[in-house]
C-alpha cells in the first residue's frame, strides 16, 4: 500500500484522437487505463504527496541564491521609522521580481549535475527512449475544486493554498494520515472561520490547536516543524505582504519562476536545497507546488495566470522516482534497492536521497525533450509529473523511499 498523499485531481485522459489542448499518454506497461484505443475517456482520481494535481549552475554551498531577510533594527529606530522601513522593504520586494535569480534554471542545472555524478541512481537513456516510444497522447487535467480543497475564486483561496503547501509534507510515518486529512481539514476550518488563516493567527497556533483544526486525534508527524512553519508564514506575510498571500502572487509579474523565487526568498521553510558532493542542489518542491496549485485552481486565469508555467519541473517526491524505476527510466544500486524494498529509512540530505530526487527531475526533463523531438509537441513537466503519479497509484506493489523531511 502506498504511503503518503497528494492533492486530489481528476485526470481526464482522452485516449485516441488528439484535439486542441488535450493530450494523453498510452502506457500499457503500467495500467490498461492508459492504453489509447477507440477514443474512450477515463477518470483517474489522483492522490499526490504534496504536489500539484492536473515535481545551478555549479553553485558552491557557501553561496546563497536567496538572501535571508535582514532583522529589524529594533534598538536604533523609532516605531514610526521601523514601520516605514517595513513598508518600503515590502514594497521593494513586491516591485522587483524580475531581478530575482532564475530558480528553475537552478533546479534543472543542479539536477543535471547530480545525475552526471550519481553513484546510487542512474538515468537510463534506453529506458527513456522506450517509454517515449509508447506515448500516444497526453492527459488533460482538471482541478477538482468541488472535492477536498477550499476554492472561492478569490484571495482567500490563495491564502488557503499557501498554508496548505506550507504543511504539505511527510505523512507516511502515520499510516492513517494522508493529504486528504490536511486539505479537507484546512478547508473545513476556513469555512467555519474565514479569519482562521489571518497572518496574526497563523503566528499563534500550537500543536494541539493544529490537530484540532484538522480533527486529528494524536500528534502529527513532525508536528513541531509544522507549527514552526505556520508561524513562519504568518510572520513573513505580516512583515512584507500586508498579511495576504495574494500580494505575493501579485508581486511575481505573472511569472511562475518569479513566484517560486519570491516564496523561497521570503519563507525559509520552502527553501528546498541540499548539498551534494560539495555543490548546492535546488529542488523547490513545495514552492513549485504553490505555483502549480494556483495555476490549476484558477485554471490559468487571475491568480493562476502565469506566462511561463512550462518552466516548472516535476515535484521531486516519493512516488515519481519509484514509477520511473518501474518504467526502467531509473536504475538503483543493489544497496539502495534493498533499503527501499525493506521499507528502510533514507536520511534527508544523504547522497542516496538527493540522487533519487535530482535524477527524477533530470530524467523527466530528458523525456520532455525527446517527446518534443519525436512529436513536435511541447509538453509541460507538470503534466508529465501528473501522469507519472497517476500511473504510480495504480500499482499496489510500488515501493517508494522513506525520508523524514519538511520538503516533501
Amino acid at each position: 500500500m502506498l504511503v503518503g498523499a497528494r492533492e486530489s485531481f481528476h485526470h481526464v485522459i482522452s485516449l485516441g484522437m488528439v484535439s486542441d489542448g488535450c493530450w494523453a499518454l498510452g502506457m500499457p506497461t503500467l495500467s490498461s487505463k492508459f492504453v489509447a484505443h477507440n477514443g474512450f475517456t477515463f477518470l483517474v482520481n489522483r492522490k499526490k504527496e504534496g504536489r500539484f494535481r492536473v515535481r545551478a549552475p555549479k553553485t558552491h554551498m557557501v553561496e546563497n541564491t536567496f538572501p535571508v531577510q535582514q532583522p529589524l533594527q529594533r534598538d536604533t529606530r523609532s516605531m514610526k521609522t521601523r514601520e516605514t522601513s517595513n513598508e518600503l522593504e515590502g514594497s521593494q520586494a513586491r516591485k522587483t521580481p524580475h531581478s530575482l535569480e532564475n530558480s528553475m534554471d537552478n533546479v534543472r542545472e543542479s539536477s543535471a549535475w547530480v545525475a552526471s555524478r550519481s553513484s546510487h541512481v542512474v538515468v537510463d537513456s534506453a529506458g527513456i527512449e522506450k517509454v517515449v516510444s509508447t506515448i500516444d497522447t497526453i492527459p488533460k487535467v482538471e482541478w477538482d475544486f468541488e472535492g477536498i480543497h477550499y476554492f472561492d475564486n478569490g484571495p482567500l483561496t490563495v491564502q488557503y493554498l499557501l498554508v496548505l503547501d506550507a504543511l504539505n509534507f511527510c505523512f507516511w510515518p502515520d499510516k492513517d494520515l494522508n493529504y486528504d486529512h490536511l486539505a479537507s481539514g484546512l478547508k473545513a476550518a476556513l469555512q467555519n472561520d474565514k479569519s482562521a488563516f489571518d497572518a496574526d493567527r497563523l503566528q499563534k497556533y500550537t500543536g494541539p490547536q493544529l490537530r484540532e483544526l484538522l480533527k486529528w486525534p494524536r500528534p502529527l508527524p513532525l508536528e513541531d516543524e509544522r507549527v514552526r512553519l505556520l508561524h513562519e508564514v504568518g510572520i513573513e506575510l505580516e512583515r512584507n505582504f500586508e498579511g495576504k498571500a495574494s500580494n505575493i502572487v501579485e508581486s511575481c509579474g505573472k511569472s511562475a519562476v518569479n513566484l517560486v523565487a519570491i516564496v523561497a526568498r521570503h519563507f525559509p521553510g520552502f527553501r528546498d536545497h541540499s548539498v551534494y558532493k560539495g555543490h548546492q542542489v535546488f529542488l523547490y518542491k513545495r514552492a513549485q507546488i504553490f505555483a502549480a496549485d494556483l495555476w490549476g485552481a484558477f485554471r490559468g486565469q487571475g491568480y493562476g495566470e502565469f506566462k511561463d508555467v512550462g518552466s516548472l519541473t516535476i515535484m521531486a517526491d516519493y512516488i515519481v522516482p519509484a514509477v520511473l524505476r518501474q518504467l526502467g527510466v531509473l536504475k538503483y544500486s543493489p544497496t539502495l534497492a534493498t533499503t527501499i524494498e525493506a521499507s528502510g529509512e533514507i536520511g534527508a540530505g544523504t547522497e542516496e536521497e538527493v540522487e533519487l530526487r535530482a535524477c527524477s527531475i533530470h530524467a523527466v526533463e530528458k523525456m520532455r525533450e525527446l517527446i518534443s523531438v519525436k512529436s513536435g509537441r511541447q509538453v509541460l513537466s507538470v503534466e508529465l509529473d501528473l501522469w507519472l503519479w497517476a500511473s504510480g497509484v495504480q500499482s499496489a506493489s510500488l515501493q517508494h523511499h522513506r525520508t523524514l523531511s519538511i520538503y516533501y
